[in-house]
C-alpha cells in the first residue's frame, strides 16, 4: 500500500479508481468499511460497479476522497474531456447542482458550502477568525459572527499537513475547561467545515442542542446517535441523536499561547 503523493492515474472507470484509492491504505473493501464504519455490501457494491454505475452521487463521492485522501472530481472522472459532474442528493443547494469540480489536490468541495473565505499571497494564506466561541464545557451560545481578524498559515502546510483547503477554515476560541489538557481556554482551533462526518470520529465543533461545543465525537454503531466525550474525567459523556445536532467541522489544529 502506498500513500505518496504521485497524481491519481486516469483509470477508465469510477469504480477501478475507487479501488486504486482503497488499496493506497487498506489490503480489502472489508477493511476499509470497517474501519469507516460504512455499510461493507454496499461499499463493495460501489468498488465492484454493481451499484453506482451510472455514477456515485456527489455525496458519496466526498465521503470516499476524504478517507482515502483523493480529490472528489478525480473519483467524480470529471478530468475526462466534456465530463460534468454527477449530481447531488435531492437535499443539496442548488448551486451545488450546478457546479463543476476543480482539479485541485485533496479536493473537498469547500466551494459547496456556505463558508469564509480566504486569500493566499505569495505562499501564504489568510485564514480568518470569528467572534465565536466554542466551549469546553456545558454549551456557550454564538456571540457574533464578527470577523474578528485574519491568521496567516503556509499553503503548503495547510494542504500537505492539515489536508484541508484554506476556503473551508476558520479560526474560532475556545472556552471551557471540560477538553483540558487536549484544549485549553483560550486556545485559538482551525476548523474544517468542509469534513462534517464523524467517521471516523474525532474532535469536531459542533451544535449540540444547546450551544456551540467542542467535543470528541463518534458514532454509536447501530443507532442513530452520536457519543460526545470530553477530555476531562470529570465531565461525563452524553449521546445525542444525529439529526439533533448540527456538526460545523473537524478540528484540525490548535494554537496556544505559552
Amino acid at each position: 500500500m502506498s500513500t505518496d503523493d504521485s497524481p491519481p492515474p486516469p483509470l477508465p472507470t469510477q469504480a477501478e479508481r475507487l479501488k486504486w484509492a482503497r488499496e493506497r491504505f487498506f489490503k480489502s473493501p472489508r477493511e476499509a468499511a470497517r474501519q469507516h464504519g460504512w455499510n461493507e455490501n454496499t461499499y463493495k457494491s460501489h468498488e465492484g460497479g454493481i451499484r453506482g454505475n451510472a455514477g456515485l452521487k456527489l455525496d458519496v463521492l466526498r465521503k470516499y476522497a476524504r478517507a482515502f485522501q483523493v480529490p472528489a472530481d478525480w473519483l467524480a472522472m470529471v478530468d475526462r474531456p466534456g465530463a460534468k459532474a454527477p449530481e447531488t442528493t435531492a437535499e443539496a443547494s442548488e448551486d451545488v447542482k450546478t457546479s463543476h469540480l476543480r482539479l485541485v489536490r485533496h479536493d473537498l468541495r469547500p466551494e459547496d458550502f456556505d463558508l469564509p473565505t480566504s486569500e493566499t499571497v505569495d505562499g501564504w494564506v489568510e485564514i480568518p477568525e470569528y467572534d465565536v466561541r466554542l466551549s469546553a464545557g456545558g454549551g456557550a451560545l454564538v456571540e457574533g459572527d464578527r470577523r474578528r481578524g485574519t491568521w496567516r498559515f503556509p499553503t503548503d502546510y495547510v494542504a500537505r499537513e492539515l489536508r484541508a483547503h484554506a476556503r473551508g477554515l476558520s479560526i474560532v476560541e475556545v472556552i471551557g475547561d471540560s477538553m483540558e489538557p487536549k484544549l485549553l481556554p483560550g486556545d485559538r482551533i482551525a476548523v474544517d467545515h468542509s469534513d462534517t462526518n464523524p467517521t471516523p470520529p474525532g474532535i469536531f465543533a459542533l451544535w449540540d442542542g444547546f450551544g456551540l461545543v467542542v467535543k470528541h465525537v463518534q458514532r454509536i454503531h447501530g443507532t442513530a446517535k452520536v457519543l460526545l466525550v470530553s477530555e476531562n474525567p470529570i465531565y461525563p459523556p452524553y449521546e445525542v441523536l444525529i439529526d439533533e445536532i448540527k456538526v460545523i467541522g473537524r478540528i484540525k489544529s490548535v494554537t496556544r499561547a505559552m
